[in-house]
């Protein structure tokens, strides 16, 4: 590093906490979104996924449904069809819903 860039370096003051968080977490989903992309995943999918964890990996169709419903805002019609999508795709199997 030349003694230019050290100096310009110094000068620059820090970024505030909460500006560095805030431009960490749009770096993180924009690579979350080309993931989910790339493999054809609804983000509603793999916020599902992310639910089962909290009701011990694996729980009855109707407590994740309505889990599902509570944390996404899913209506009476759309929880119950993501759940059977789940299902379908295997996420019954191993740890799934039951």
């Amino acid at each position: 590093m030349t003694e230019t860039q050290m100096t310009a370096q110094a000068a620059r003051p820090p970024v505030p906490l909460g500006q560095a968080v805030g431009m960490a977490e749009a770096a993180l989903s924009r690579l979350l979104a080309g993931v989910l992309a790339e493999t054809g995943t609804s983000r509603e999918t793999y916020l599902a996924f992310q639910r089962l964890p909290l009701l011990g990996g694996a729980a009855p169709a109707d407590a994740y449904v309505t889990d599902l419903s509570d944390a996404l805002a899913l209506d009476q019609l759309s929880a119950p069809a993501l759940v059977r999508s789940l299902q379908a795709a295997g996420a019954g199997r191993e740890g799934g819903t039951r």
